[in-house]
């Protein structure tokens, strides 16, 4: 029992300082390049041509990329072949000859990502493609008007606030918020665009920065949900479970079908050890948006807390049927393997 304990919290601490990353936090930089080394066995039928396969995954959520288009040049630069994927993000070239090959995968709202293949006298099988979202394409600023009065909202800050959003969605952050600090000052109790610049500064993992202004935005209008949801997941970072709860409660009464409000009131929950009110509030959050990759490695902790060590593991299937190649998968399948060597072991 003692080496299951260990396991139940070490997962625990993995998935809650991991929620919600993808959808708060987007991730910037340059195209990805990689090099890969085929290592399947050699194909029976194959002869002296070789094949490479594989899908194009979205390097955030581990979600295939329908519609991506993939192209394979030579290592010179010469075309060979191209193919647009399925729903799953499958992509094949066959008749190949060893040598050096560049996979490129496109998609108009990804970054162009180049991957770098190895032929040696065996076909290459698995190979994941991951593509970074573009800043506007993969997490714009998905913001309302959360003012009370917004004809009182001076014509030059709303304007500095709609400069400020343009430039958030094209990735610009450090610019955005040049001009949401002009619409704060021209209008201090401009609620839209604190909570703009809470977002702002999450991105660019400023999380000191993006709760002061999240709590501005509360400080003006205490009846306005999304502030208190982005406090809350701040202060779940830091283990804060008290204060995140005091928020969270109040964001899912005015904001009872907002997914993320629950599973972050999940999450404030399963850190106060109040497992009943944590499985609760995610399978709401479940309920509400039954794709969030997420929300399974949280119900995973649910039955670690239960000792539902069965449960645990289904949930980790769960996670890796979904994602097999998204950004936690590998850290999921040694702690899903330990934990049946663990189960093993005491039968």
């Amino acid at each position: 029992m003692r080496g299951r304990s260990a396991l139940a919290a070490g997962l625990l601490c993995f998935s809650l300082s991991l929620a919600l990353a993808h959808s708060l936090a987007a991730q910037q930089g340059p195209s990805q390049q990689s090099t890969t080394r085929g290592t399947a066995t050699l194909d029976p039928f194959g002869g002296s041509t070789y094949s490479i396969s594989g899908r194009v995954l979205d390097r955030q959520t581990g979600q295939a990329i329908d519609g991506a288009r993939v192209v394979l040049n030579s290592f010179t630069g010469g075309y060979y072949q191209e193919v647009y994927v399925d729903s799953t993000g499958y992509y094949r070239f066959s008749d190949l000859r060893s040598g050096t090959y560049y996979v490129v995968a496109m998609h108009p709202g990804y970054k162009k990502t180049r991957t770098r293949v190895e032929v040696s006298n065996v076909p290459v099988s698995g190979l994941s493609v991951q593509m970074e979202p573009k800043p506007r394409a993969s997490d714009p600023l998905l913001l309302e008007p959360l003012d009370v009065a917004d004809h009182l909202v001076p014509k030059e800050a709303q304007q500095e606030y709609e400069k400020g959003v343009a430039r958030a969605d094209q990735g610009e952050l450090r610019e955005a918020l040049e001009h949401f600090d002009i619409a704060v000052e021209i209008y201090p109790d401009y609620v839209t665009a604190w909570y703009a610049k809470g977002l702002a500064h999450l991105r660019l993992n400023e999380p000191a920065e993006s709760r002061a202004a999240c709590e501005k935005a509360i400080e003006i209008n205490p009846n306005t949900a999304p502030p208190r949801i982005l406090l809350g997941h701040i202060l779940n970072n830091r283990n804060r479970f008290q204060e995140a709860l005091e928020h969270l409660q109040g964001a899912v009464l005015l904001r009872p079908k907002n997914w993320r409000g629950h599973f972050e009131l999940g999450r404030a929950y399963l850190g106060l050890d109040r497992v009943d009110g944590a499985e609760s509030e995610i399978v709401r959050a479940h309920k509400l948006n039954p794709k969030s990759l997420w929300v399974h490695l949280m119900r995973a902790n649910v039955c670690f807390a239960r000792q539902d060590f069965n449960g645990a593991l289904e949930e980790m299937d769960h996670y890796l049927e979904l994602a097999p190649d998204g950004p936690q998968a590998a850290e999921v399948r040694r702690q899903r393997e330990q934990l049946r060597e663990q189960l093993a072991a005491q039968k």
